[in-house]
């Protein structure tokens, strides 16, 4: 048996991989890292639109233990922004942004949402035309602005007709519905600062459609927006608020749908200010008569009010009565038999507030003829004129009226000025009434016993001061600006010596003119003293000018109640210019002995009226025709004096002498016999801008000071009488 024999070294080599040529190795590769994952987005409560109201936004997101930061202002978030601790308050329209974060996880995508805050439109000014609490139902509203152009003008009818789909020839209304409401929503378009109101013609009381059935409303001063619709809610148009308008705005009032002035800034003061003090009277909102003004704790004749309601009330309610022709007959538009008869109620009571002392036994029989609104009048009334009291902050004995000046003083902003010796100060109060200064008034400048404010161009107060006998009576001139920063020395101008500094006038150049003897004293606008001539040519000595005013031409008139020369004329060089004599070319009372003329005013025509213990003397440059010189209140009494007096914007004299007595700028007494009844003993008088005439006096047993303001009684007038001077405005409507 054979055996082969086997080499191993190949073998060995083989096993071992003894080939030369060896074979190629592949990598493995490294691991791909997992990458850290973003946070979830932030998710919110509510979802992005619009909404109403302010929504309360919780931000919430998926991510376990994430950390939320957010934005408001439309910034991206990042870990330095606000973080989220609770639900987020988006109260105005604002994109809400938000970002997350949490351990193992990145910041994530940013999350926002836009919220858009719109709050509903207010609701459209809505309304109800009543008779005293029914309902005036298939009634005409009409929406009108006071014309700028002119006096007389007529009324700006604001309602578009394509909108409301209803004119006819008055201009563009809605009607109310059977519960007497309606709504304007935009169907009108006011422009900023004009004065508007709502005027309500016809409407059934539930015995038929009555046309005669007129009554307005103040809406008062158009906002920027040209819109009522963000500051009126509600509005209630019945007689209160009828009675109210009508008084408010008499002065700028020939009828219902005839409401104007002159564009001049004073007229739209005026007419701001008399639009604004409807709301003295009663609440807009409701129709009720107030008891109290809302500012200023003014008295208001609430049951006075009411009367004059329940008269209009009489004809509103009763379609076709006997009632509207008795008013419409007792309420012409110049206040006599043969004046034309108003056609609506509305134009009524305009007329009765521009003749308040006419046919008042008649029209207040009519009153008894409705019950609609109380408190009202136990009995007849002297007159229908509407006054507001405010008690002035001392309250303390009333002045004296006497003297011939001027206690009261009306500025460009129809604001009252007043001199208060008992508190030797200053007040000042808005024309709603507000007081204005503090209330111990504007002091210093040495004032010790204030008598008589004028107020110069640039409505700056210049006030008289007397000091005493010492041994010559003698007196300062104290200036306040318009603010009432003392602008005089620390002791005051002058003093002025001898004069009893009774009163004081601004000539067109801002001179300060005073009594100085029985002649003139003029300061500069700086307060220099320019002129001073105590006694010239042809005066008595007797210390005796009381009453002065300044004609356009610029001479200073003074009444002088000693002596044999009651009045003169003086130039500004302190000269008598013409000395005329008492009667040369008058009308009314004659001067007599002891007669005192005090108060002098002059009109537009440049007639110089002076008024004394029989009455009034009208003298004029050339002759001017007979008038009464005394009744409405006016009569003389032994040894009586003049009391203070002034000119309106239609030329009728008011005066003071005992009653407040109206008359026509021919002399024909306006007033009642016994003259206009007001709640206090007048002394002092000041017709404004806006037709209301301010009067001062005493009011109760103690007379304490008190003052008055008459709505609606007189014509607007150009104020301060400075300006009048200046601009040959004097009695002049502005």
């Amino acid at each position: 048996m054979r055996f082969a024999i086997v080499s191993l070294p190949c073998l060995v080599l083989i096993l071992a991989g003894c080939s030369s040529h060896n074979a190629p190795t592949t990598p493995v590769p490294a691991p791909t890292p997992v990458p850290t994952p973003a946070a979830a987005t932030p998710t919110f409560s509510v979802a992005a639109g619009t909404y109403t109201a302010a929504q309360m936004v919780t931000i919430g997101d998926a991510t376990t233990g994430a950390t939320i930061y957010y934005t408001t202002n439309g910034s991206a978030p990042t870990v330095s922004s606000t973080r989220f601790t609770g639900p987020v308050t988006v109260s105005s329209t604002e994109t809400l942004m938000a970002t997350a974060i949490a351990p193992g996880y990145v910041l994530s995508t940013v999350g926002s949402a836009l919220y858009t805050i719109a709050p509903p439109p207010p609701p459209p000014p809505t309304g109800a035309v009543l008779h005293g609490q029914l309902p005036l139902a298939g009634a005409h509203v009409y929406v009108f602005a006071a014309n700028t152009t002119g006096y007389g003008k007529a009324s700006v009818s604001l309602l578009e007709p394509a909108l409301t789909g209803a004119s006819d020839s008055i201009g563009a209304y809605v009607t109310t519905v059977s519960d007497g409401t309606f709504k304007i929503t935009s169907d009108y378009t006011c422009t900023a600062n004009t004065q508007v109101y709502l005027y309500a013609l016809g409407g059934d009381p539930g015995s038929g459609n009555n046309p005669a059935s007129g009554l307005l409303a103040v809406l008062g001063n158009c906002p920027n927006s040209g819109s009522f619709s963000t500051t009126t809610a509600k509005v209630t148009v019945n007689e209160v608020s009828t009675i109210a308008t009508a008084y408010a705005i008499a002065g700028f009032a020939t009828d219902a749908t005839h409401v104007s002035s002159s564009g001049t800034p004073l007229a739209q003061t005026g007419i701001a200010n008399a639009f604004a003090n409807a709301a003295n009277l009663t609440d807009l909102s409701t129709g009720t008569a107030l008891t109290a003004t809302p500012v200023g704790n003014g008295v208001v004749p609430q049951s006075e009010i009411n009367t004059l309601a329940d008269i209009l009330a009489a004809c509103v309610g009763a379609a076709n009565s006997s009632s509207c022709s008795l008013l419409f007959e007792n309420a012409t538009a110049d206040g006599t038999t043969a004046g034309t008869p108003p056609t609506d109620t509305a134009t009524a009571a305009i007329n009765v507030a521009h003749h308040p002392g006419t046919n008042v036994a008649t029209l207040y029989t009519l009153a008894g003829a409705s019950t609609a609104f109380a408190p009202a009048l136990a009995a007849e009334p002297n007159d229908f004129t509407v006054a507001l009291q405010f008690p002035l902050p001392d309250g303390t004995a009333v002045i004296s009226g006497a003297g011939g000046g001027h206690p009261i003083a009306i500025d460009a902003e129809g604001s009252v000025w007043l001199a208060t010796p008992n508190q030797k100060s200053v007040l000042k109060f808005s024309n709603s009434g507000a007081l204005l200064s503090p209330a111990a008034g504007y002091t210093g400048g040495g004032l010790k016993n204030p008598g008589s404010i004028a107020i110069d161009a640039l409505g700056n107060a210049w006030i008289t001061n007397f000091l005493g006998n010492t041994p010559q009576p003698n007196g300062t001139v104290i200036e306040f600006s318009n603010s009432g920063t003392l602008l005089s020395p620390s002791n005051g101008f002058g003093p002025f010596a001898p004069s009893y500094l009774f009163s004081i006038a601004i000539d067109a150049s801002d001179n300060a003119w005073v009594p100085y003897g029985d002649g003139i004293a003029g300061l500069s606008s700086a307060g220099v003293i320019m002129v001073a001539v105590a006694n010239p040519a042809g005066t008595s000595g007797d210390v005796g000018i009381a009453g002065t005013a300044i004609d356009t031409s610029g001479n200073i008139w003074g009444a002088l109640p000693f002596g044999s020369v009651l009045f003169n004329e003086f130039s500004m060089s302190g000269a008598i210019v013409n000395p005329p004599t008492a009667g040369q070319f008058s009308c009314g009372a004659p001067f007599e002995p002891e007669q005192e003329p005090e108060g002098v005013a002059i009109d537009a025509s440049g007639d110089v009226w002076i008024t004394s213990g029989q009455g009034f003397t009208k003298e004029s440059k050339s002759p001017i025709h007979a008038c009464s010189g005394k009744g409405g209140g006016i009569n003389p009494a032994p040894e009586g004096v003049g009391g203070d007096i002034a000119i309106d914007g239609d030329g009728n004299a008011w005066m003071v002498n005992g009653a407040l007595a109206e008359f026509s700028n021919s002399g024909v007494p306006i007033s009642p016999s016994n003259g206009y009844t007001i709640p206090i003993v007048p002394n002092s008088i000041a017709p404004d801008g806006s037709g209301n005439l301010w009067v001062r006096g005493g009011e109760g047993a103690n007379l304490t000071d008190t003052l008055v303001e008459m709505i609606g009684a007189s014509a607007p007038v150009v104020t301060p009488i400075a300006i009048g001077v200046k601009n040959n405005t004097l009695g002049s409507r502005p």
